[in-house]
């Protein structure tokens, strides 16, 4: 998978049958082929705002929606395309370009975006 590329996947922690949008921030690293991924969640009073996407910003978006940069991940592209091979995962319509710099720019604009991720992102960003 790459950047821009959606799926369906349960979120931490949360019922198997509650799939949320996933979206693939970065393309995979040349070296350990990891990218971030970010879940979406329906937009409620304490959900995190940095980065909300509004209903039909992608074609699963039916309400407005914020990017839970507490529970992005870098995860290794092989896995996930693994995990779409078995039906692990759903893979959707991926997100257009606008969308995607959006969440990109959110990504060290949140507070909630672990170090670890924050510090991959720099990194990948400064190679370009």
């Amino acid at each position: 998978m790459k950047s821009g590329d959606t799926f369906l996947m349960p979120a931490p922690g949360i019922s198997a049958r509650t799939p949320h949008l996933w979206i693939v921030v970065t393309d995979p690293s040349p070296e350990e082929n990891m990218v971030v991924i970010v879940s979406l969640t329906t937009l409620r009073g304490q959900a995190e705002q940095t980065v909300v996407l509004r209903k039909g910003e992608h074609p699963f978006i039916k309400w407005d929606s914020s990017v839970c940069y507490s529970d992005c991940r870098l995860i290794d592209a092989r896995d996930l395309d693994g995990k779409a091979d078995s039906g692990q995962i759903k893979p959707q319509d991926p997100c257009s370009a606008a969308t995607l710099k959006n969440i990109q720019d959110g990504l060290l604009a949140s507070e909630l975006t672990p170090r670890k991720v924050q510090n991959f992102y720099a990194s990948i960003t400064k190679r370009k």
